[in-house]
Parts: structure tokens; sequence; C-alpha cells
């Protein structure tokens, strides 16, 4: 006798679906049902995940099976019909109801012994928005069963679905400095005869630039724009004359010193009817080999509230050594001093205010680039590297004595090996010492005739490596790769 289970109405938005005793299979002559109806505007996804019926010998579903209707009542569409194992089906209902049913038949050829069903549910918003756009006048946003209607920037909804233009000049002038002028959804400013927008900026207005105005500008050489006009003004090493448009050169102010070993620099005199401030600049250009020394004269230098009058030193490379370990002068009357610098390029600056009551002599030149190599060689050598002498590829300096240490087996691949030609090996040499200790057990000198073989190994785990020259004859020097392993 055919046992049928009331239907198992669904309403929420999501959930399982399992047969009776699942994960066992439906008892014989059986048939449950689901409903799922849920709220208007949605439809219903279906997913089986798996359905497992027994392979039958009757044709046309006539034995177990799976039947899936488009509505809640026995009698809506069909929307499928199974009879065989199946595994992630989906389908959806054209509206929010759906309707399953799982059959079994009664004993005989094995039916109904292995029908089972796992599948699961959930709720498919309805796009109100893709038929005649929601009904929306601008914008249509579809939410969760149903859609909201919305309106373009610069005008207000009307009934949740019209549209209409905001004047946005009757709120504050629509935050215009100038003048407001709506247009239909939008507004933009103007301004009064003789100002415009500001760049960058739709609401503000500014003085009309007549320095970017070939016609309005007779400015010799720089144009500066004011509120209601403009001013002219001069390039450095100039002073604007009295016609307030011409530009004269200023004697002695901002110049070039290229490749010169001394020389003096004035400051410039400056007339008494010019109140506006005065910036000159030298830059002091020698060699690569030589630095720069400079001697300040000061005369006249008047002491000023806050730094007024000042002289700023700055260099390309290495720091100056002043005595006051600055940067910038702008004391009261100094003696004859000498500062010195680590550069070959040094850039001063001399800024003077009004009355312009301080002057100078600055005298400069330059000195040797000594650099002491035996500072700048040796150390401790790991790893893989590069050794080469001191200065390369330039000549070896003289009188330089670099000491280098490694611990462990090392190997040495000379590429170069230039050393004076000597046979003793008594003034310019390389010398290795392998072992235990600064002294070493092994030790190899080699010079100009003594050339170290290409590949030079040491297994003792220490080994020190000198390089000495003396004052008279310099080569090319060494290069070597040197490869460390630790015993």
């Amino acid at each position: 006798m055919m046992v049928s289970a009331p239907p198992r109405v669904m309403t929420s938005l999501q959930g399982a679906i399992k047969n009776l005793n699942y994960p066992l299979p439906l008892p014989p002559e059986s048939n449950q049902i689901w409903v799922i109806t849920i709220r208007e505007g949605l439809f219903v996804l279906l997913k089986v995940l798996n359905l497992d019926i027994a392979v039958s010998t009757r044709t046309g579903c006539h034995g177990d099976y799976l039947l899936i209707l488009d509505g809640p009542h026995s009698y809506s569409d069909v929307i499928t019909k199974l009879c065989q194992r199946q595994s992630h089906v989906g389908l959806v209902s054209s509206g929010q109801d759906l309707r399953i049913e799982l059959h079994s038949e009664p004993f005989g050829a094995a039916a109904g012994q292995h029908t089972s069903l796992q599948a699961y549910y959930k709720a498919r918003d309805v796009n109100e928005c893709l038929v005649n756009n929601g009904g929306c006048a601008h914008a249509c946003k579809n939410i969760f069963g149903s859609r909201l209607c919305g309106c373009r920037y610069g005008y207000r909804s009307i009934d949740f679905s019209k549209c209409e233009d905001i004047d946005e000049c009757d709120n504050h002038n629509a935050g215009c400095a100038g003048i407001c002028v709506n247009t239909e959804g939008s507004f933009y400013c103007a301004c009064p005869e003789g100002y415009q927008l500001a760049p960058g900026n739709k609401t503000h207005c500014i003085d009309e630039d007549e320095c970017s105005d070939p016609s309005k500008n007779s400015c010799e050489q720089v144009c500066v724009n004011i509120q209601g006009g403009h001013r002219c003004s001069c390039e450095e090493g100039f002073l604007l004359d009295e016609d307030g448009v011409s530009c004269g050169m200023l004697f002695n102010c901002s110049r070039n010193f290229t490749h010169e070993y001394a020389g003096v620099i004035q400051s410039p005199i400056i007339p008494d009817n010019i109140r506006t401030s005065v910036n000159c600049f030298w830059n002091i250009i020698t060699y690569k080999d030589l630095t720069l020394t400079l001697r300040f004269l000061f005369r006249d230098w008047t002491p000023t509230q806050g730094c007024a009058n000042y002289i700023n030193i700055t260099a390309n490379q290495g720091a100056i050594r002043m005595r006051e370990e600055s940067f910038q002068i702008c004391s009261g009357v100094l003696e004859l001093a000498d500062y010195h610098s680590d550069s070959d390029l040094l850039e001063m600056q001399f800024h003077s205010e009004w009355p312009h009551s301080s002057n100078f002599t600055l005298e400069y030149y330059t000195r040797e680039n000594v650099i002491d190599w035996s500072k700048q060689c040796g150390g401790t050598l790991k790893g893989s590297g590069v050794l080469q002498s001191p200065g390369y590829p330039k000549f070896y300096p003289p009188n330089t004595k670099c000491l280098w240490q490694a611990v462990g087996a090392v190997k040495l691949k000379f590429h170069l090996f230039d050393l004076e030609r000597e046979e003793g090996c008594l003034y310019d040499y390389l010398e290795v010492r392998d072992g235990e200790g600064v002294i070493g057990t092994n030790i190899r000198r080699f010079c100009g005739r003594k050339s170290p073989p290409e590949v030079l190994l040491t297994k003792t785990g220490s080994l020190f490596i000198e390089f000495r020259s003396d004052s008279s004859i310099q080569g090319r020097g060494f290069v070597a790769e040197f490869h460390i392993e630790t015993i």
C-alpha cells in the first residue's frame, strides 16, 4: 500500500532537502513531497546534489522517480522527471513556488531499495530593472526582491520614480564666490569682468594674470602678478631701475668660477635706493683631484636680528669643516679665517637686506686632494669577491700598506699583476702568509719579476695578504678573484 506523507512546506530563502531516513534509501512504496513557497519577486534555484535510483527494467520512468513541478500544486507544469542516477543538476522556477515529489515503487525488481535524494535550494532575485528600466525616470537599482529609483546629480526625486531639476543657485549661491548660473541638472560659477576662475577651483575668482598676456606685461625680465595689477622684478645679479620696468646689472653679483686654482670674490656694491632684498650666487669649480679652501675678510658686517644678512655655503660632496660647524655665516665682524672643504665644487649664496650695510672679500685657493690609502684598504675577506690594489684601475699610490685577513680554505685567481720590477721584492710587493698568526708559517712574496701563479690555493685555515709600496716607482697593481670556504 502506497504511503504518502503530507507535503512539507518550506518558506525560508534557502534550505536543504533530504529524503526520509537519509542517508538510508526512501522506504518502498512511499511518496515524499516538498513545496517551496518564497516571497513574491523571487525565483527558486534548486540544486540536486545527488539522486540515487536503482536501474529498472521498466521504461518511461514508471519505476522510482523524482518529479519537479513549476508551482505549488500537483497539477502545476512539469519542469522535469528524473528516474536515473543524477548529480549536480540545477534548475530554476518561473515564479515563487516549486513542488518536488520523490516516488518509490513497492518491492520487486529491486525497486525502491536504493532511491535517495539530497538537494538544496536558495532564493534567486528577479531584476525588475531589465524591463522598462523598472519604471524609473533616471537610474534603476535592483535590490533583493524589489527595485529602487534614483535621480542623477542635480535632480530631485518625485513620486519615487520621476525626477526634476534642482536650482542649486537658490542655496547660498551654490558656493560661488561670484556669479551662479543654473543649468539643466547642474550649474556653473562665473566671475565679474577682470577676474577669472582659479585654476583647479570652479567656485572662486582670482585676479586676471596680466603677466601671461604679452599685451599687458611690460616687464623687461620678471613679471609678478598682484591683485588688480602686476609688478616687475629682476633676475639674479640684476636690480630694478627707477622706471619700475627695466633691469640693470649689479656688478660682482652672481658668477661661475671654473677650473681656476685661486681667485677673489668681492661683495657687490648695492645702491642706497634699493630697498628690496638682494641675492647673489657664486659657483667655484676646480679640478677633481683638488679641494677648495675659502678665506673671508668681513668689512662692515653689521649684525642683524634673525640672521637677515647671511652667507650660505654648500659642497657637492663631503662636508665643509667650519669653525662653528655651520654652513651659514651671519654673525658680526669676524677675523680673517680659513675654511677648508673636502670638495672640488662649492656653491655660495649672499643674502642682503636693506640698508645693505654688510660687505666682505673672499679669497679662494686649491689644495691637492691627498688620500691616505692605508686607511682605505685592507680588512677581512669573506665569501667570494674581488681583491685589488688601492686606487685601481689607476696606478697604485706610493708609501702604502694594506693588510687583508681570511679564515678558511682560500682560492685566489689572478687576472692582473703589475708591480715594480726588481729582483729582491724589497720595495713594492704582495706577500701571502699561509698559517696561524700574523707572521704565518708559509711566506710567499711576489713582485714585478716574481709573479704569483694564476691560481693560488691555501688550506691551512688562516691567510694574511699584505701589500706594500715605497715612494719611487708605481705600477698598475693587481686584481684577483677570491673564494673562501669554511674548514
